[in-house]
Order: C-alpha cells, then sequence, then structure tokens
C-alpha cells in the first residue's frame, strides 16, 4: 500500500475517534431509575413527620430493642426511651430517617420460600429489623428487613408482610452503627445519644468558677486598665478640635481573680488551651440518672460554673469520680431533664483543668539529670530500697539478693525523679497525710546536695498521691504514673526468670512428690547424632518422646516468678513437691513448692535461699504429669508373608479350610484396629529426700524428706 494511502486512512480512523469520544461526552447516561426498574420499600405519603416511633432490633436478638421515640412536648427531639431517656443526636435521627422514606429496590427474587430467605440472611431470626409507627397507632406503619450484602455496597431487603427479596444501595444496619453480618449482635444504643454536654464560643466566656475536692480557682475577663498617659490625655480638652477623635474600643485581658498556687500566675497558652474545651465537651455515653449517689454527685465534689456575655444564667456543669483513675460523670445543672453523662478521664481532667494536660501553672519540681544523682533511698512501710552507682552504673544495695537487677528499671527510678514535675496542687495540707509521712525519697547528688520527697495520701480530685518537695508549703499532686515510677519492689528490680538457662545446658530433670515422682535424663550423642532422652518412672527407665520433652524443658527454662519475698529465707510449711534441675557443668537448681494461697504458690530456690511466689498455672507447667513425655504405643510392623513354593501351595489347597477371621472393628478414621489383651502394673515410686540444704544437694542424699530448712 501506498505511503498517501495509509496516511489518509490514519486521518480518517483519528476523526472517527474523535466523533466517538464527542458523542459519549455529549450523552448523559439515564438515571438509575429508567434503567432499572426501582420499587418503593416504603407506605406511598408517609412523611418524615409523621414518624413518632422506631424500633431497632436483630432477629436473633429480639429482646434487646433500641426504641426511639419523639418528644411530645418538642416533636424536633427525640429520645432512647430504654436508655435512660437519653437525648437523640439530631442530625442521625434526621439523617437516617430521610435514608428510609427514599427507600428503593431492585427486585431480585419473588416469591421466595421461608427456608430460601435464609441465604439471604432475611429470615425473621436473622434479619436487621427497622420498624416504624405513626403517632398513637400500634400497628407498624412500616417493617423493613436487611439482610447480608449482595456485594460492598449493597445489601438484600424486604418487607416484613412480603417475600420478594429487593437490592437496595443503603443499609439501614451500618448506619445503625452495625457494622458486622452478626445475626445474633444486638444493635447499641449509645451509637444514637447526642453526646455534646456543653458547646460555648470561646470568645464569649467572661469568668470560670472551678471547685474540686482540694482546691478553688476563679479565672475573670477584665478590661485593661488604660496606661496613665493616655487617661491624662482624654481628661484634657484641645481648643479648637474640629472632630471628635473615634473612642477606641476597650481591651480586655484574663486574670486570678481567685486561688492558685501562692507567688504563681497563670500561662495564658495553657489557659487558651483550657477555653477551647467548651467548643465542644463531649461525652462517652449516659448513665442511670437515679445512681447520683453512685456517681458521686450527692453532692458534686467538682464544680464548673462558666459565665457568658451572650446569656443571663450561667453554665454549669457538676461532676463526680469516685476512682480518680477512671471515667468521671457530668451533669447539666439547672436542666428540666436529669441527665448524666460518663466522661472520659481525659476530658474531665481538662474540664476541671487537673493535672498535666492542664498545666495552668508552672510548679516547682526538680531539674537535674540523672548523671547528677549517685544514691537513691526510697522508704516505705513495705521495706527500704537503696540504688547506689558504681562505675557509672545502678545497683541494688538494698535489698540485696543474689540475681540479676534489671538495669531498665533502675534507670527509669533515676531519670523520673531527675526530671520530676508536680501534676497539680491543693489549697491546703490539711487532710493530705503530709503531717506524718510514711513514704519518702532521699536522693544524694555528686555535688553533695540532698533532696527529700514526702508523700502522703491518694488524691481525692486526680490520680495521683499528695507530694511535697524539700518541705516547702506547697502541697503538691505527683501523677500515679511518675509514683509507680519511683516506687519499685523486689520484683522490679531484680530478674525473675530463675532457670535463666538454655535447654541444652540441661542434663536431668528430677521430681520429687508423694505420687508420679520421676526422672528425665538427657543423653548426648557423639558428634553427628542425635540427642535422646530418658524417663525413669516407677522403677522403669523407657526412651520418652523427644518433642514433649523439649516443649516441657521450654516450660522451665521460660519460668518466671510472680513476686519477690526478700524478708523470708525459707518456706513458712514444710515441702511437698521438689523440682531438681541438674546441669553440664555440674550446678543443681533446686525448687521447693510450698502450699498454693489464693492462686499462688511460694516457691524456695534452694541453693541462693531465696523465697519467690508463683502463680499456680506457671508451676503446673514445671510439675507435670510425667505420663505425657512417654513415646506414643506403635504397633509392631507386620510379617512379611513370602510366596508358597508349588508344593506348599498343594499342601495348603489339600487342607482343611480354615475357621475365617473375624472381622477388625472399624476405627474413627475409617480403618480397621486389632484389639491386643494387656495389662499394667503400677508402680509406685517413693519420693527420693528432699535437700534442704542451702547448697547443692547429692544425688544419693539421704535427709529426712520433704522438710523445709530451718
Amino acid at each position: 500500500m501506498k505511503p498517501r494511502t495509509l496516511v489518509a486512512l490514519a486521518v480518517i480512523l483519528v476523526v472517527l475517534v474523535v466523533l466517538v469520544v464527542i458523542k459519549q461526552v455529549k450523552e448523559t447516561p439515564p438515571p438509575l431509575e429508567e434503567s432499572v426498574k426501582l420499587s418503593e420499600l416504603m407506605p406511598s405519603g408517609l412523611g418524615k413527620a409523621d414518624v413518632a416511633r422506631l424500633e431497632l432490633y436483630s432477629g436473633g436478638k429480639a429482646d434487646e430493642k433500641v426504641l426511639l421515640s419523639r418528644l411530645p412536648d418538642d416533636p424536633e427531639s427525640w429520645q432512647i426511651d430504654n436508655h435512660f431517656n437519653a437525648p437523640v443526636d439530631a442530625k442521625k435521627i434526621g439523617d437516617f430517617l430521610d435514608m428510609l422514606l427514599l427507600l428503593k429496590g431492585e427486585v431480585r427474587h419473588e416469591n421466595v420460600s421461608a427456608d430460601a430467605l435464609k441465604q439471604y440472611n432475611l429470615a425473621d431470626d436473622q434479619a436487621f429489623h427497622v420498624v416504624g409507627y405513626k403517632k398513637d397507632d400500634t400497628n407498624p406503619a412500616f417493617h423493613i428487613l436487611v439482610g447480608k450484602q449482595a456485594d460492598y455496597k449493597q445489601v438484600f431487603a424486604r418487607t416484613a408482610d412480603g417475600n420478594t427479596v429487593f437490592v437496595i444501595d443503603k443499609s439501614p444496619r451500618r448506619d445503625a452503627g452495625m457494622w458486622q453480618e452478626e445475626t445474633d449482635k444486638a444493635p447499641e444504643a449509645s451509637v444514637w445519644v447526642d453526646k455534646t454536654i456543653a458547646k460555648v464560643e470561646q470568645d464569649k466566656i467572661t469568668k470560670i468558677e472551678l471547685q474540686t475536692p482540694n482546691r478553688r480557682l476563679v479565672l475573670e475577663k477584665r478590661e485593661k486598665p488604660k496606661p496613665a498617659e493616655e487617661q491624662k490625655a482624654e481628661g484634657e480638652s484641645k481648643e479648637g478640635e474640629e472632630a471628635k477623635k473615634e473612642e477606641t474600643k476597650p481591651e480586655y485581658e484574663w486574670v486570678l481573680a481567685e486561688g492558685g498556687p501562692a507567688g504563681k500566675t497563670f500561662k495564658q497558652t495553657s489557659l487558651d488551651s483550657f477555653l477551647r474545651v467548651f467548643d465542644n465537651f463531649m461525652a462517652v455515653d449516659v448513665v442511670d440518672p437515679a445512681k447520683k449517689a453512685e456517681w458521686g454527685l450527692e453532692p458534686p465534689a467538682f464544680v464548673c460554673k462558666v459565665t457568658r456575655s451572650d446569656v443571663t444564667e450561667p453554665l454549669v456543669l457538676e461532676g463526680g469520680r469516685p476512682d480518680p483513675g477512671k471515667d468521671g460523670y457530668v451533669r447539666v445543672s439547672g436542666k428540666s431533664r436529669e441527665i448524666i453523662y460518663s466522661v472520659s478521664q481525659y476530658n474531665f481532667d481538662r474540664l476541671y483543668a487537673l493535672g498535666k494536660s492542664s498545666g495552668l501553672f508552672d510548679l516547682d519540681g526538680l531539674t537535674l539529670t540523672k548523671d547528677d544523682i549517685e544514691r537513691i533511698e526510697i522508704v516505705r512501710p513495705e521495706g527500704e530500697t537503696v540504688l547506689v552507682k558504681v562505675d557509672n552504673k545502678w545497683s541494688v544495695e538494698k535489698p540485696k539478693l543474689d540475681l540479676e537487677t534489671q538495669n531498665y528499671t533502675l534507670d527509669t527510678v533515676a531519670s523520673t525523679l531527675a526530671s520530676w514535675k508536680p501534676a497539680d496542687y491543693a489549697d491546703s495540707a490539711t487532710g493530705t497525710g503530709l503531717d506524718a509521712p510514711t513514704r519518702r525519697v532521699v536522693l544524694r547528688l555528686k555535688s553533695g546536695e540532698t533532696h527529700t520527697l514526702e508523700f502522703g495520701n491518694d488524691s481525692p480530685a486526680l490520680d495521683g498521691v499528695y507530694a511535697r518537695l524539700d518541705g516547702a508549703a506547697l502541697t503538691t499532686v505527683i501523677a500515679r504514673t511518675d509514683f509507680n515510677k519511683i516506687f519499685v519492689g523486689p520484683k522490679d528490680i531484680y530478674q525473675r526468670k530463675i532457670a535463666d538457662v538454655s535447654e541444652d545446658e540441661i542434663t536431668s530433670v528430677e521430681v520429687q512428690r508423694p505420687e508420679n515422682a520421676f526422672t528425665l535424663t538427657h543423653k548426648k550423642a557423639d558428634s553427628g547424632g542425635e540427642d535422646t532422652f530418658e524417663l525413669t518412672l516407677a522403677g522403669a527407665t523407657t526412651p520418652a518422646d523427644k518433642n514433649a520433652v523439649e516443649s516441657f524443658l521450654t516450660s522451665i527454662t521460660g519460668f518466671e516468678a510472680a513476686d519477690i519475698l526478700p524478708n523470708e529465707k525459707q518456706l513458712s510449711s514444710s515441702s511437698q513437691e521438689l523440682l531438681r534441675i541438674t546441669l553440664d557443668n555440674g550446678k543443681q537448681i533446686t525448687l521447693q513448692f510450698g502450699v498454693a494461697q489464693e492462686e499462688k504458690r511460694p516457691v524456695f530456690f534452694v541453693e541462693k535461699g531465696i523465697v519467690f511466689v508463683a502463680e499456680n498455672d506457671d508451676v503446673a507447667t514445671l510439675m507435670i504429669d510425667p505420663n505425657t513425655l512417654k513415646l506414643a504405643a506403635t504397633e509392631p510392623p507386620a510379617e512379611k508373608q513370602e510366596t508358597p513354593t508349588e508344593s506348599q501351595q498343594n499342601v495348603t489347597d489339600a487342607s482343611p479350610a480354615s475357621t475365617p477371621e473375624t472381622p477388625a472393628e472399624p476405627t474413627a478414621s475409617g480403618g480397621t484396629e486389632t484389639t491386643k489383651d494387656s495389662a499394667t502394673v503400677q508402680v509406685t515410686q517413693q519420693p527420693e529426700p528432699v535437700s534442704t540444704a542451702n547448697e547443692n544437694p547429692a544425688p544419693d542424699n539421704t535427709e529426712k524428706a520433704f522438710e523445709s530448712p530451718k
């Protein structure tokens, strides 16, 4: 083909493509209603204002409904009838009704049987039900059942009085807060709650009054005083003034009107952050208003009073928090409807300007580095802990135990103390327990300087403990998290992993007890071979199952105690069980187990003379049933049958017919199993004596069995 012809064909092709594109752009696809025949699922003529009540429930939990209803005296507002009459989020209920009233569906199948409905999750006991009522009507205005998803954005649905399956592109189930398709999961009422407690514009606030169990604080917005020069100029008249100067608008500032730590002023940036709390203060849920005393609201221990420039009556938020470490409870005073909200711990602290999240004032603490400290003395009724720095590394001077230390914990104690800042303050030391403190920390610095922190009772306002630094007049509060990092016990500063060795180092494990005593021996193979294990039980030694043994040894090397009793030097009662581990270097680890108390057992580490406390379940992984270590029984191999010779075949043919064998019983897997008679002889091995000396006991120890060391 000639080049000119090819060029002409190419031009024609381009023109055709352009025409097709222009045609597609100009054409508008028909609406879905025109391309697919959609059916109305709602009664004709039903309006949004006609719906007075809604019932939402899952077929599998039909008795756990969410009941929503309009308020008779305020038709624009809804409440949750079976959730303490909580107010319903107006936007959520409005959008939900709009979606319901516009529901249309594409017919997927008609005249579907009751059994066939189950494959769509549209049986009565499977589907999600949405039932709507008109005012004062007992019969539903509509009843929609929602089933499983048809695809990623469509679901199956039907009406309660029909058996036609529709596909709809909206999901009332998801809009009701149920994202999964569990047929037996009930909807949650909290999804519908209007959780907004207060919504105040920041620039409208003119005064804040805060009252907590241990302090009172008042902040007020006042007009800034004018400079003296400006006041003098305003007082003097100027002759010949052609026009009166435009009056300047007054400027305002926040001042501390009442309370606060002596000699301290608030930080403006922190105040601005605090005022933003009221932009949209939210709850988690609502609770039973009949239990005000349980929520700490009789009387309320916390009060936040907000005065605004645009309304006459102040906003009063009363709060209670029986446990400062958990969520709080808030109600709006003066409301005709009693609604008590649950508020997260974080938001509750912000509302009442508590803790470091508020930080209205800079409170004096310690500004050291951990390298400045060389000795830490922690005193409390349970015992004294002393940490000292040796060669730039922290070690434990008291209580002194023959265990490895947890170095990270020791560093954390030092760094927390070095940079400690109070979380809050109190107006007075009365009732704080600081008049006779039972806990204190003394820091000794390299420079010879010392600092003392004294600790009193728990704070009722904030999750923390009352504290005083170096005898200062100001009573402060240390946050619970900081307190816990400082007051560590033996279980935190020492390693609690008792058999801190590898499985390969263990040559034998011996368990002594009144019943089922046993010994497990590790037989190491020569070069190139495979290690084996032997189990000695009831006087007989047999090979042990390698996988079971390895799992058992992992339990031993991973065994960790729950606590350490540094003041205990032996078990308080005689020992009835013992575990002895022998290592390839000849050393032994001997553990005696005491009587269980409250799901825990005392464990005496004989060689180190230390008493630990372990969980019962953890001890059970050591004192196992030895039968679990045995090799599984195997069937002997079938005897090889030789092919008979011709003479043998003749003899066989001539011999009388033998009695046919009884067929074996079929097993669960469908095969057959041959039953053999067997007899088992039970032999009880007497436990070996328990060594109670604080040293490695000899294998042939003959001391009196199961006595704790005296």
